[in-house]
Parts: structure tokens; C-alpha cells; sequence
């Protein structure tokens, strides 16, 4: 998916040591390989794709886990927090740097970053597949244009046209863009900054819940609303700041600052994506 390819992708800065911290918090290797499958079928299948398209991906992560099993990360207190305060201000400096001059190459630089976070947190883990394809489509977009300037070419092109505006094409990097770094940035932020408002008896699963209906749940058709709750039901016992000990380096100022920057682009073009997938 995505839009048209405007060149070589650029490659991003080398990831740094994984901010470890939601102890606890992801559901069974079962249970994310399920809500992963469901997340691949309803992306395909609702963007058009066939049902030879829509086995294909469904195989493709069937490989993909049997192959790779869980993904290895090293648990909170493996990781020094002098490592863990420095990808914060890695990640905190890149998302500075992109909201700044809103150039796509520093954007995707950015959101690969935030893909360590996400994927610490209470149904993110799954959400990744999926956010990992967003990124990749808007990485091949033109890396020395503006968001403004990727949204204003594809809008002048007619890429929306049949769509909206304001319903953006799908497939469009537009589209893949908003995703990634409006819903799913914002996401991150209130889950991490709901966890960390808590008591010292509080769960991660309220955050996470509170965090989703605010972004993703009104994008999401009946299946995927499951998916999540039940994600973040598997996480109830979690104490939330257990679940954000290792993520405490991460400066949330920082990562709004970026989401609206970005939200801004969309909402001065009337640009937005109101499907259910």
C-alpha cells in the first residue's frame, strides 16, 4: 500500500538501545498471533484487496511468527537506565527536529523511534505489524518534501478524488501518514502520560483503554474493537507504573509537540479518514 514511488527510500539513523518497560503488559504469544491475523485480514480485505491477497498476508505473518516466535527484547531491568535515558533523548530530539521543519525524511526518522514504544504497550504489540506498513509507505514518498507539501501533492494530483476530501484515499501516503503519526503517536502519549497520573495501585489497562477510545476505537469496525479490549483486558494485573518504569526517559512534551504539528497539516486541508477497517 501507499502511494507512488518517488525515489530511493532514505535510509534512517541506527536504532537505539530498546526502551524497555512494560513488564507484563503483552498478552500470550497466542493470543497476539490472533489478533495480528485478524489485524492483516481487516486491513486487506477492507482496503479492497481480494481473498487470494488477503491469504497472502495472513500466511505471510503465519511464516513470520513460526520463524521469528516472539520478538526478543530484554526486560526493563536488563537494560541500564543510562541506555534507556539516552534512546529518550534520541527519541525526544528527533521528534523535535521533526516538528520543527515537518520534512518527511526527519517525520519517519521519528516514528521508527516511537515503533520501540508502541510496541511495549498494552495492545501494541500487534498494532505494530500494521504501523510498520504505514511508515514504510511514507517513507517512500519524496524525503526532502513537507508534510504539507506531500498532503498539498496529492490533493493537487487528484489522488482523493472518488474518496473526498475529506475522506482520504486509502492507499494514498496521506492516508498512511495520518495513521502514523496522528493516531498512533497520540495513542502512545496518553497511554504512557495516563499510566504515569495513576496511583501507585492503579492498572495500565484504564489508561489503555481511555487512550484508545480518544484515537483508534472510531476508526475500528466491531472486530478490531474486540481485538484491543481484549489486549488490554490481558493486561488488568499490570500495575501502570510497573508498566511504565522503563518508558519514564521518555519526554512526552516532546512527542505531542509532533503529533500536533503534524494533526495541524490535516486539519488546515480538511483532511481526515473516517472508515471503519
Amino acid at each position: 500500500r501507499g502511494g507512488p514511488d518517488l525515489g530511493p527510500p532514505k535510509c534512517g539513523p541506527s536504532r537505539p538501545q530498546p526502551i524497555a518497560g512494560v513488564a507484563g503488559a503483552s498478552p500470550p504469544w497466542g493470543f497476539q498471533l490472533a489478533v495480528a491475523l485478524t489485524l492483516v485480514a481487516q486491513v486487506l480485505w477492507r482496503n479492497g484487496c481480494g481473498w487470494r491477497a488477503v491469504c497472502a498476508g495472513v500466511s505471510a505473518v503465519l511464516v513470520a511468527y513460526s520463524v521469528l516466535g516472539r520478538a526478543s527484547r530484554a526486560p526493563a531491568a536488563a537494560v541500564p537506565a543510562q541506555d534507556r535515558r539516552r534512546a529518550g533523548e534520541e527519541f525526544a530530539a528527533a521528534c523535535s527536529r521533526a516538528a520543527n521543519g515537518l520534512l518527511i525524511e526527519d517525520v519517519v526518522a521519528a516514528l521508527e523511534l516511537f515503533e520501540e514504544i508502541l510496541s511495549q504497550l498494552p495492545g501494541g504489540g500487534p498494532a505494530v505489524l500494521v504501523f510498520r506498513s504505514q511508515v514504510s509507505s511514507v517513507r517512500g514518498a519524496d524525503q526532502k518534501q513537507t508534510v504539507g507539501g506531500v498532503l498539498h501533492r496529492e490533493l493537487e494530483a487528484g489522488l482523493h478524488e472518488g474518496y473526498g476530501p475529506p475522506q482520504m484515499n486509502p492507499k494514498s501516503v496521506s492516508c498512511e501518514l495520518y495513521w502514523a503519526g496522528v493516531l498512533a503517536l497520540d495513542f502512545g502519549r496518553q497511554v504512557v502520560s495516563g499510566a504515569r497520573d495513576l496511583g501507585q495501585d492503579a492498572t495500565v489497562d484504564g489508561p489503555a483503554l481511555a487512550a484508545y477510545e480518544a484515537t483508534y476505537e472510531r476508526h475500528h469496525g466491531w472486530v478490531l474493537r474486540q481485538a484491543f479490549r481484549a489486549a488490554f483486558w490481558a493486561a488488568r494485573d499490570t500495575p501502570a507504573a510497573e508498566a511504565v518504569q522503563g518508558l519514564a526517559a521518555v519526554d512526552l512534551g516532546a512527542m505531542q509537540g509532533l503529533h500536533e504539528a503534524v494533526a495541524r497539516e490535516f486539519a488546515s486541508r480538511g483532511l481526515e479518514d473516517n472508515r471503519q477497517v
